[in-house]
C-alpha cells in the first residue's frame, strides 16, 4: 500500500476583499521627499557652489601644493650636477686620476706627468663648467685644474624648477584657485531641482486628485494532492506497469465553503465498486486508510473538492514446481506483466545418483566425443556439412588434444553421413544412451535450421525408440532443448556433460 502523497501547485489567485474598500480624502500636494520640503538642493545646500572636486576646495595645485615649483627629476632635488655628483671635476681619461704616466721614451719603469691634465688626475666637468669652457673656448692662463660649477644646470642648484601643471602660478587649474566650482545637481540654480524651490510636489498616495482608497488583499494557492492506494503490497511494483481497467473517475466530494459540502457521490462510489468487484471491502479499506492519512497532514489548507480514480488490474496467480520446489507466479494487467519473487537458476531433467556421478567422472572424454559424434550425423544424415551448429562447436572447444589428434579426428567426422548405417553408427555412441538427456539434444541439433527434413524426422524416430518414453515425457524434452539454445556455450557444454 503507497500512503505517499505527491503535491502539485496548479494554481495562484490575487485579488481585493469585497466590503473592506474605504474612500478617504487627501491633500493634493506633499512635501518633496528630496529636500523634506526646503526648497533648496541639497548638494549644495542653496549656495550653487561645491569644493572643487579637484584640489577639495583648496585652491591650490594639487601638484606643487601653491609653491609654483616642483622637484627638479634631473638632480633627484638635491641641484648636484648629476654627472660629477658636485664636486665639479671629473678623472683625466688619460692618467685615469693618478697625474702621470708611462714614459714612452723609458723601456724601463719610469713615468713622467700627464700632458692632459698636467699631473692634475682630474678634469673640469663638462656638464657644469663655465659657458666658455662648454663651447671649448678656455680663456688664456685657463689651467686644467680649474672645476665646474657642481651644480645641475637644469635647476641651477636648487633642486626645484618650475611646476608643469600650474606652470609657476601655484593656483588649481581646475577652479583656478577659487576652491569653487558650479554644483552639477542644481547647475549653480541653488533651488531643489526634484520641487524646483517650492518645496511642495504631487502627493503620490492620491496622484494630486486629493482622494485615495485603501482595501484588503488577498493571495490564494491551490495544490493538487495526489495519493494512492493499491489493495495489494507485495503486487505493488507490477501492478503500476500492468495495463489496467477503469472503474470510476470523477469528483466525488465538492465544497461550498469551508464547512459546507455542495455534494457528495461516496455512497455512488460504493455501490459502482460492489458491481464491479463483488465486494466493497477493498473500498472500505481505502476509505479508511485514506482518513488515516489526512490526520497526518497539516489542517491548514481547505479542501475543494475530491477527484477519485479507480481502477481494476486482473491477475492470474499461477503455482508450480520444479524440482520438486514450489513456486508462485502472478501474471497481471491485459498486457501480461508476469512477477515471480523466486525463480529456479537451474533446471535439471535428470539428477544422477552418487555412483553414477563417479562413472560420469571417469567416462566424461569418452562421452564429450560421443556428443560430438551424434552432432556431426545428424547434421550430415540430410546430406548437408556437419559443421552446422554452435552447439558442435562448443564441444569441440573442450577437447583437450594436440593438433595431430584433433585433424585425424575431424577427418572421422566427415564419415559420419548417411551412407553410414544407424546400427553401425550406434555403436559409436552407445555411452549416451544411459541419459535421457540424449533426446533433447539430438532434438536441438535437429531444430537449429528450423526446418526438421525426412531424414532428421526418421533418425530421431530411431534414436526415440531407445527410451521407454511416452509421447507426453518426449514432448517435455524436446521443450528444454528451447530452453538450452538460450544458454552461452559454456553452459551448454556443462547442462549435457553433467549428467
Amino acid at each position: 500500500m503507497n500512503t505517499n502523497w505527491k503535491i502539485t501547485e496548479i494554481g495562484n489567485s490575487k485579488g481585493i476583499l469585497e466590503g473592506t474598500i474605504n474612500n478617504h480624502q487627501c491633500n493634493p500636494k506633499e512635501d518633496c521627499p528630496e529636500c523634506e520640503g526646503d526648497g533648496k538642493c541639497v548638494e549644495c545646500s542653496g549656495s550653487g557652489n561645491v569644493n572643487c572636486h579637484v584640489c577639495n576646495g583648496s585652491g591650490h595645485c594639487r601638484n606643487c601644493d601653491g609653491q609654483g615649483k616642483e622637484m627638479c627629476t634631473e638632480c633627484g632635488g638635491n641641484g648636484r650636477c648629476r654627472h660629477c655628483g658636485g664636486s665639479g671635476k671629473i678623472f683625466c681619461d688619460k692618467c685615469h686620476g693618478e697625474g702621470t704616466v708611462s714614459n714612452p721614451y723609458d723601456a724601463g719603469p719610469s713615468r713622467v706627468k700627464c700632458s692632459k691634465c698636467g699631473g692634475a688626475g682630474y678634469k673640469p666637468c663638462p656638464t657644469c663648467s663655465s659657458t666658455t669652457q662648454k663651447l671649448g673656448r678656455f680663456a688664456l692662463g685657463t689651467s686644467a685644474k680649474a672645476c665646474g660649477s657642481g651644480k645641475c644646470q637644469v635647476c641651477d642648484g636648487t633642486g626645484r624648477v618650475t611646476c608643469k601643471t600650474c606652470r609657476g602660478t601655484g593656483k588649481c587649474t581646475s577652479c583656478n584657485g577659487t576652491g569653487k566650482e558650479t554644483c552639477s545637481h542644481c547647475h549653480g540654480d541653488k533651488n531643489c531641482p526634484n520641487c524646483s524651490g517650492t518645496g511642495k510636489v504631487t502627493c503620490r498616495r492620491c496622484e494630486g486628485s486629493g482622494w485615495y482608497q485603501t482595501y484588503h488583499e488577498y493571495d490564494a494557492k491551490s495544490y493538487k494532492k495526489q495519493w494512492h492506494y493499491i489493495s495489494s503490497e507485495s503486487l505493488e511494483a507490477g501492478i503500476y506497469k500492468a495495463s489496467k481497467r477503469p472503474v470510476y473517475k470523477d469528483v466525488y466530494r465538492q465544497w461550498r465553503y469551508k464547512n459546507e459540502v455542495e455534494f457528495d457521490k461516496i455512497e455512488d462510489v460504493r455501490n459502482i465498486t460492489e458491481q464491479s468487484f463483488g465486494t466493497s471491502e477493498t473500498f472500505q479499506k481505502f476509505e479508511k486508510s485514506y482518513e488515516q492519512a489526512l490526520k497526518a497532514l497539516p489542517a491548514t489548507d481547505t479542501p475543494f473538492k475530491k477527484h477519485l480514480e479507480i481502477v481494476c488490474v486482473p491477475v492470474t496467480k499461477i503455482d508450480f514446481s520444479l524440482n520438486n520446489n514450489n513456486y508462485t507466479a502472478y501474471v497481471m494487467g491485459d498486457n501480461s506483466v508476469v512477477m515471480c519473487g523466486n525463480l529456479p537458476k537451474k533446471v535439471e531433467i535428470y539428477k544422477p545418483t552418487f555412483f553414477q556421478k563417479i562413472k560420469l567422472s571417469f567416462t566424461k572424454g569418452k562421452r564429450l566425443r560421443a556428443y560430438i559424434k551424434l552432432a556431426a550425423y545428424i547434421f550430415q544424415c540430410d546430406g548437408k556439412n556437419y559443421n552446422e551448429s554452435r552447439v558442435l562447436k562448443a564441444f569441440m572447444s573442450q577437447l583437450k588434444e594436440n593438433s595431430e589428434k584433433l585433424s585425424k579426428f575431424k577427418e572421422q567426422l566427415t564419415t559420419y553421413n548417411s551412407h553410414m548405417p544407424y546400427e553401425t553408427f550406434r555403436k559409436e555412441i552407445s555411452s549416451l544412451f544411459s541419459s535421457k538427456k540424449t533426446l533433447t539434444f539430438a532434438w536441438q541439433c535437429m531444430s537449429v535450421d528450423k526446418e526438421l527434413s525426412p531424414e532428421e524426422t526418421e533418425l530421431f524416430e530411431k534414436i526415440t525408440k531407445e527410451y521407454k518414453l511416452k509421447a507426453s515425457e518426449i514432448e517435455s524434452l524436446k521443450k528444454y532443448a528451447n530452453k538450452y539454445s538460450l544458454l552461452n556455450d559454456e553452459s551448454i557444454v556443462k547442462e549435457y556433460m553433467g549428467s
